[in-house]
């Protein structure tokens, strides 16, 4: 009888401490705030300019994030945001041209997906540290069209 309580207690301890050690290296530190920018260009026919996209991202220590772009709208150029609040499942665009303002639910799997963390690898070279997260670089080439 001690021996079957000896072993269903050290199974109890192994279990605890592996979940405890798994949890420790799955769990990532928090995510500071933050704003990054990112400009993409690519060749237009008929023109030595190239065409510039840019846009902004911002990010929430809770996972929520804005990307703020431009779309051209009657050959005019627009600002949108999008906004990704993952906390309360609202995902709200706001448009600068017509002044409008659209909100709609998302569901949990898209909170899910839309919530930034910092455990994200893109699977290119080690780049350095941005706010004490490791940092990977990677470069394609391909049509935006």
């Amino acid at each position: 009888m001690k021996l079957r309580t000896s072993i269903c207690a050290v199974g109890l301890f192994v279990l605890g401490v592996s979940t405890f050690s798994a949890e420790s290296q799955t769990s990532s530190k928090p995510l500071p705030s933050f704003y990054v920018q990112s400009t993409m260009s690519t060749p237009q026919a008929n023109s030595p300019y190239p065409e510039t996209f840019v846009n902004g991202y911002a990010v929430r220590p809770d996972g929520s994030s804005v990307q703020i772009g431009y779309v051209n709208v009657a050959g005019r150029q627009s600002h949108i945001r999008d906004i990704y609040d993952v906390v309360n499942n609202v995902h709200t665009t706001i448009e600068e041209l017509s002044k409008s303002i659209q909100t709609r639910a998302m569901s949990e799997s898209e909170s899910r997906f839309k919530r930034v963390s910092a455990a994200v690898s893109c699977g290119g070279a080690a780049a350095g540290q941005m706010l004490d997260f490791d940092v990977e670089y990677k470069e394609e080439k391909g049509s935006v069209a």
